[in-house]
C-alpha cells in the first residue's frame, strides 16, 4: 500500500503539461516539475495530485464503511442478546444490576439516552 503521507501537494495543485515537461503555475510560476517526458508520462505527471487526492478520498469512504459496519454488526449481536432475554422473559443483566443499585425506570432510561 502506498504512504500517501509521503506526499506534499499543498501548493502543487495546479500542474499543467507543455509539450513533454510538466509546469507549476503557483508561485514560483512556470517552475519545471519534470522534463523530457513523453506526452503520456506528463499528464500521469502533472494529474499526480489529483490522483492523490481521490486515494485519500476513496480510503476515508472505505475506513467510514467499514466502521460503519463494525458498528451495524456490533449493535445486531446486541439486539439479539436482548432479545433472548426478551424471549425467556428475563430481565437484562444490565437492567438487573441498575435496579439492584437502586436506580429508578426513569433513571435507567436516561442513562440510555
Amino acid at each position: 500500500m502506498i504512504d500517501t503521507d509521503n506526499y506534499d501537494y499543498e501548493n502543487t495543485q495546479v500542474w499543467v503539461v507543455e509539450g513533454n515537461t510538466v509546469l507549476s503555475v503557483v508561485p514560483p510560476e512556470n517552475r519545471i516539475v519534470a522534463s523530457n517526458l513523453t506526452i503520456q508520462d506528463a499528464q500521469l505527471i502533472a494529474d499526480a495530485p489529483l490522483l492523490l487526492e481521490e486515494v485519500k478520498r476513496l480510503r476515508e469512504r472505505v475506513k467510514t464503511e467499514k466502521n460503519l459496519n463494525l458498528w451495524e454488526k456490533a449493535e445486531v449481536k446486541r439486539l439479539r442478546e436482548v432479545m433472548i432475554y426478551v424471549e425467556q422473559r428475563q430481565p437484562h443483566p444490565a437492567l438487573e444490576w441498575a435496579l439492584k443499585e437502586g436506580l429508578t425506570l426513569t433513571e435507567i432510561k436516561e442513562m440510555i439516552e
